[in-house]
């Protein structure tokens, strides 16, 4: 009789058994589909606080992940600006860090398309790749290092969570070496990823040997050049000013291994009415070095385009210029314009006048159809501050509002495929 019943008891805790194990199995596969649901940092926080659970605290596990959810702006807030963005598009920017204090600052487009910087200790100079420099490296935390003067672009946010992830893992990893409990705490987190190659290489150019080359479509250093090409001729100068690149100011060339393009910024100088004016001038290529685009940015006092409406706070303003060129034609007349070892010359009266060119004139009668204008005026605001700022747009594809400064005045000037002469409209709804 004893024996039956203690058969009875070890078969009922086997049974109890059975059924806690499986309770705990269809737990552990709820909370994992669970997990499948959650956010990327959201699953990175709850694997942080499982073993940290599991160690005691004295191993080093995977950090919680930042939080990297869309965070796009607005539409913008007029016609005017939105028309800008399609130039030089808006970003909004956090500045995030690691558990370990590396900086990562995320800039994101209304289109969606992200910019990442990581680490804020100072770069070295950017290379001159032209003239057959290497580009140095900069570590971004022990063991990991980058390439200096350079950020990932990430069309569309695409990477993100793997690029921040892959930082995180690189600190990971050596905090863990250093760990008390580094083999079990490896044991429960294994995720390993590598930083991948940056997608934007910022270099130098010097404008002395040749003005806006055609760039190759590799980042890799290149012989130094021993040839240039015959002078071209002049652009046009007309009595409402001039300005002209500055060979003596090094150009700042950006390329995209993504879209493979190539941007190449060079500073202006002239005056513009009789008034001292500066500038930025910012051409686009292709891959094949035709040029796709011309943005230029010119900062001045006092009017800018006629018609432009005085405000009671007449501070400085900057003229943001779009040429885009389509086709063939235009890349030619465009590309002989720019190339050649002698400095190009701005036609600000086709640019920023509102006239009707001479039919006789090609280069002025594109630039005055294709252009497309906008002004922003602010309040009490140092013009070298506002050039500086606008360079460092210019360099970087992207603009920020500039928070505590007052925007006074928003003026536009569409373009006019018909050659009939421009006007300029104010949008008051822009203003601050």
């Amino acid at each position: 009789m004893a024996n039956r019943r203690r058969a009875v008891e070890r078969a009922t805790f086997r049974r109890k058994a059975t059924d806690r194990v499986v309770a705990g199995v269809l737990v552990l596969v709820g909370l994992s589909g669970l997990m499948s649901v959650l956010p990327g940092h959201s699953q990175r926080a709850v694997s942080y606080a499982g073993c940290r659970v599991v160690t005691l605290g004295l191993g080093t596990c995977g950090a919680p992940g930042l939080d990297l959810s869309d965070t796009s702006l607005a539409p913008a807030r007029c016609p005017t600006l939105a028309t800008l963005d399609a130039a030089l598009p808006e970003v909004r920017v956090r500045q995030l860090s690691t558990a370990r204090g590396l900086p990562v600052v995320i800039s994101t487009a209304r289109s969606g398309d992200v910019v990442v910087q990581l680490g804020d200790a100072p770069q070295p100079a950017p290379p001159t790749l032209l003239d057959g420099a290497t580009r140095p490296r900069r570590p971004i935390v022990p063991g990991v290092d980058v390439p200096a003067q350079a950020e990932w672009y990430l069309p569309r946010g695409q990477g993100l969570d793997e690029l921040v992830g892959a930082v995180q893992d690189g600190e990971h990893e050596v905090a863990q070496n250093r760990s008390a409990l580094a083999l079990l705490a490896g044991g429960l987190d294994r995720d390993e990823r590598t930083v991948p190659p940056p997608t934007l290489l910022t270099s130098t150019v010097d404008l002395r040997e040749q003005l806006l080359p055609q760039v190759p479509a590799r980042t890799d250093p290149v012989p130094p050049r021993t040839t240039t090409t015959p002078t071209r001729p002049r652009g046009p100068v007309r009595s409402g000013g001039v300005l002209t690149v500055r060979p003596d100011v090094p150009a700042r060339l950006v390329f995209n291994r993504v879209s493979r393009t190539s941007t190449l910024v060079a500073t202006l100088g002239g005056t513009i009415g009789g008034r001292p004016a500066t500038g930025t001038l910012r051409v686009e290529r292709d891959p094949s070095g035709n040029v796709l685009e011309v943005l230029l940015a010119v900062v001045t006092q006092g009017q800018v385009v006629p018609g432009e409406p005085r405000t009671s706070l007449p501070g400085p303003a900057v003229a943001y210029v779009r040429v885009p060129v389509r086709t063939p034609a235009e890349r030619e007349l465009v590309g002989t314009w720019l190339a050649g070892p002698s400095a190009a010359t701005v036609p600000l009266d086709e640019l920023l006048g509102l006239a009707t060119p001479s039919a006789d004139d090609q280069l002025a009668s594109f630039l005055s159809r294709a252009a497309t204008v906008t002004v922003l005026r602010y309040a009490f605001v140092d013009p070298a501050a506002l050039q500086d700022r606008v360079t460092t747009e210019l360099v970087e594809g992207r603009r920020q509002e500039w928070d505590g400064i007052r925007l006074v005045e928003v003026v536009g000037v569409a373009p006019t495929p018909t050659g009939a002469g421009r006007v300029a409209v104010s949008d008051p709804p822009c203003r601050t």
